[in-house]
């Protein structure tokens, strides 16, 4: 017996020394070409490093409470909380396969054998093998217990006397408390592959999350100000409408003077009726963009509600150098990172199905028939010993698995180098964006001035008469169009600043 205990101790001590091996490839983070003008080294995602409330560089009040809103309420938001949990448990599953499993199993069992199932010449009947098992715990019987149950004493006294050894009915009892191990040995590192895919998919689904709140918080300060922007709209067509109501009634007094022909006061009612128009319309934009922020911050639309207020001041400006310190913190590239790394593991793993799997196995507890001596001694059982399971012919599934996943590791590396691709031009264009946007900016501005100037000497000279009234007509387009032109631009400067605070990760604030 100590000799086959030694022999176990052996085989088991071999395994485990193998146990620090790991078929498939160790992950090696891909290169990736960064041009030489954007100054973006290829390190560690910096994705965890905490944004803080970005926002907050508008410094404007009213954008700090709805953003504060949509972190709490809105429901996208909760279903990406919802999965980076499900990934995390699901990490949590794969890692108990480095630990044994322990499973105890008591059981009660009443039984009865068939009398009619006898000895045959080559073995025993599953019901004689039971009761060989147990026969040393079965207590003493007479003569009686070997009967057939249900024999009548006539029967039973025939049996007896013909001398045929007939094996008889018994109904027993069987108490039995095993605690049952299972250990399989990571000698191939199949569960250490296995954890480190799970492991990466649960760090992609937070990165995964942090994509949501910057897409959201983004998406509310864009659409804050479009609103914004809209409200500086209606408040250029009210001023808009005043002036041409104005005007209509300068060409209706001209008119009645006999001074200017009907002509001139259809002209001055076309011009007011079109701007009248044209705010109905940029009421309409406003309401819908308005109802897009009720969604985003988890609300109603009916009952939301967003007092008109002109867009002011000027957006904040980039730090220099922070597209080196932050490119790094884009949640997206950290989560096709993150993928890219999952799959590397998952080769591993279907590597592994190439090999035996060895499982240790034991069991130990009580057996008896009678619960008085379920505890004694000579109750208690016990089992130990390894199990190889090893793949002989599977028909081509292990070597076509193991292609997918070579395959599936070829698409994350292609999606990762399109995801910096997609992160650079996003920053670029942002770039671009607010400093075009400034320019354009500056030059509106002095059309501004410009197209005020023209409509307001135009409509002097038409009150006295030197002009006619296509002048002023002219002068009221292109001074309406310019006003348009400078808020619509100065609108696209704050929204092109929240581009950029998204295409770097989540603004510079916290740096």
């Amino acid at each position: 017996m100590g000799i086959k205990f030694r022999t176990i101790n052996a085989i088991t001590c071999a395994c485990l020394s193998l146990c620090g091996c790991a078929v498939g490839p160790d992950y090696q983070r891909p290169k990736v070409d960064i041009p030489k003008g954007f100054k973006w080294k290829v390190a560690t995602p910096d994705d965890a490093v905490p944004r803080g409330a970005w926002w907050t560089v508008f410094r404007d009040p009213g954008l700090n409470r709805l953003e504060e809103q949509a972190v709490i309420a809105n429901q996208n938001l909760r279903a990406a909380a919802g999965r980076v949990d499900q990934a995390r448990a699901i990490a949590r599953v794969v890692r108990a396969d480095f630990f044994p499993d322990i499973t105890l199993d008591p059981t009660l069992m009443r039984f009865r054998t068939s009398g009619n199932l006898g000895l045959n010449a080559g073995g025993s009947s599953t019901s004689e093998s039971r009761r060989d098992a147990t026969q040393d715990q079965l207590p003493a019987t007479d003569g009686a217990m070997e009967e057939e149950v249900g024999a009548s004493p006539r029967q039973a006294s025939a049996s007896r006397a013909s001398g045929i050894g007939r094996p008889s009915g018994r109904t027993l009892n069987n108490f039995r408390v095993p605690l049952d191990l299972s250990y399989e040995l990571d000698v191939w590192g199949r569960v250490r592959r296995s954890f480190e895919a799970a492991r990466g998919r649960a760090e992609a689904s937070v990165a995964d999350f942090h994509t949501v709140l910057l897409t959201l918080t983004t998406d509310v300060a864009t659409n804050w100000f479009l609103l914004r922007g809209l409200d500086a709209e209606i408040a250029v067509l009210e001023r808009t409408v005043a002036t041409r109501d104005d005007a209509v009634k300068l060409a209706n007094d001209r008119f009645t003077g006999g001074l200017v022909s009907e002509l001139d006061v259809f002209q001055a009612r076309t011009l007011l009726a079109t701007a009248r128009a044209d705010l109905v319309d940029v009421r309409r934009q406003r309401a819908i963009i308005e109802n897009a922020l009720a969604v985003l911050t988890g609300q109603y639309a009916s009952n939301f509600r967003l007092a008109e207020k002109e867009l002011s001041g000027t957006p904040p400006s980039l730090p220099a150098g922070a597209p080196v310190a932050l490119l790094e913190r884009r949640p997206d590239v950290a989560g096709a990172e993150r993928r890219m790394a999952a799959a590397n593991a998952e080769i591993g793993v279907a590597k592994a199905a190439f090999f035996p799997t060895i499982t240790l196995t034991g069991a130990a507890g009580v057996e008896s028939v009678d619960i008085k001596t379920l505890f004694d001694a000579q109750s208690r059982i016990w089992s130990i010993g390894p199990a190889i399971f090893l793949p002989v012919f599977e028909g081509g599934r292990n070597k076509a698995n193991l292609a997918r996943t070579k395959a599936r590791h070829a698409e994350t590396e292609s999606d990762y180098r399109q995801t910096v691709l997609v992160a650079v031009r996003e920053v670029e264009d942002s770039l671009v964006n607010i400093r075009l946007r400034a320019e354009q900016a500056a030059a509106l501005a002095a059309a501004v001035d410009a197209a005020n100037g023209s409509l307001n000497l135009s409509t002097e000279r038409y009150r006295t008469g030197v002009v006619n009234y296509i002048d002023v007509i002219e002068a009221q387009r292109s001074a309406l169009d310019a006003e348009r032109s400078s808020v619509q631009v100065r609108t696209q400067q704050f929204v092109a600043t929240v581009s950029l605070v998204k295409a770097l990760g989540g603004g510079w604030n916290a740096l």
